[in-house]
């Protein structure tokens, strides 16, 4: 599986008590890497940082590529919640 990485957690930001992460770059490229399919854990739920206004040029085909900066959701189901909620 080809897979695209993220920064490393940080602290969790204010009341939506979300870690923000960021795509993480080797040089101008983003840091990818071919990994065997055992080591996948499970998909994630990345919600954009939007600031005080939506950016109009996102759209589902394009934000991942164009956002900066996402919140990991950890209420999406409840294997993230308990597995994040003590991050």
């Amino acid at each position: 599986a080809l897979v695209e990485w993220f920064t490393p957690f940080r602290a969790r930001k204010g009341v939506i008590q979300m870690h923000a992460v960021s795509r993480s770059y080797s040089g101008q490229a983003p840091r990818t890497e071919v990994i065997p399919m055992r080591r996948i854990m499970g998909s994630c739920h990345l919600l954009p940082k939007f600031g005080t206004q939506v950016d109009k040029s996102w759209t589902a085909d394009n934000v991942l590529d164009i956002c900066k900066t996402f919140y990991l959701n950890p209420w999406i189901d409840s294997y993230s919640f308990f597995h994040f909620r003590g991050s």
